[in-house]
Formats: structure tokens, sequence, C-alpha cells
């Protein structure tokens, strides 16, 4: 089954490149370039996000943003409900989750409100108690002229987390 697997696996031209599956001790290690798996292209789009975020090149972030939580086509392996606490899946859909937070951050200073408030939706039904993602989804909705649907929101999120929690919302 490897030896089928390193065949189609292998490059056009093999002696271009180092083998894609490799046996190292204990097993077999693949190895791919950052444009062959979505995680990789994502995170590198992140880490070009944030430098240019922070050179204040906002509407480059903003794109770099924007085409990373594009890759994203929901939760990592949501199909397999055996593994949706497995500490990786769990840490690579916060990792999603954060950058969606940033992201906003960045369209909010752009004043691109609507566009984001999809993605924080889909942040707080997954995780209810995400304050940060509240705050920015309550922004967003108050930027796109629904005020009254940010304070529904606040009011529903100041409940939650009083009744799960015992505690009021923080400053932002």
């Amino acid at each position: 089954r490897i030896s089928r697997l390193r065949r189609r696996l292998q490059p056009a031209n093999p002696a271009a490149t180092a083998p894609t599956l490799v046996a190292v001790s204990g097993g077999y290690q693949l190895t791919v370039a950052e444009d062959q798996l979505d995680l990789l292209r994502f995170r590198a789009l992140i880490r070009r996000a944030r430098r240019q975020r922070a050179l204040h090149e906002l509407s480059q972030a903003h794109q770099l943003y924007a085409e990373a939580v594009g890759i994203w086509r929901g939760e990592v392996l949501s199909c397999l409900t055996a593994l949706a606490n497995d500490p990786v899946v769990v840490g690579l859909n916060q990792e999603w989750q954060t950058v969606v937070v940033e992201y906003a951050t960045v369209a909010d200073e752009l004043g691109r409100h609507e566009e984001v408030v999809p993605l924080l939706r889909r942040v707080v039904t997954d995780n209810p108690l995400h304050e940060a993602a509240h705050a920015r989804l309550m922004v967003a909705l108050a930027g796109s002229g629904r005020q009254a649907e940010a304070l529904t929101l606040y009011e529903s999120v100041r409940r939650r987390l009083a009744d799960e929690l015992g505690t009021d919302p923080g400053q932002e």
C-alpha cells in the first residue's frame, strides 16, 4: 500500500524534488510544500496579514485575512465526531476563531463591517462564550447600521455569562 501511495504522490519529475513520502523510524513522514496543504497556506497568509497589519497596511492585511479565511471550509474533521475533542482538532478550530476575530478587527478599522458578520456568527455559534468574537460581532452589527441587533446580542451574552459562569462581560 505504501508503494502504491508513493507512486500516486510522486511528482511528474521525481529527480527535481525530494521524495514526498519517506520511511522514518517508527513509520512514514509526508513532506509537503506550503502550497500543497491548506493549513500551511492558511498559516502563511496569516503571517503575512499580521506583518502587514503591524506595518499599518490595513488594506493589504484585510485582503490576506480574507484569502486565508476563504480557505477554511468548516470545523476540522467535523465528519469524525469521535475526534471532536482531540486537542489538535480543538486547537485548529480555536486558531481559526482567533483569525476571524483579527480579520474582523481589521475590517472594522476599514469600515467593512458587513462582510465579517457571517464569519463572526459562525464563531459565536461554535463557541458561545467567546467574548472577543461577540464583541467584534456587536461592533460589526452596529457598524452595519443594526444597532438594535447589536444591543440584543449584548444582552444575550450578558445573561449567558451570568448564568453559566457567574460573571459579567469584560470591558471590551
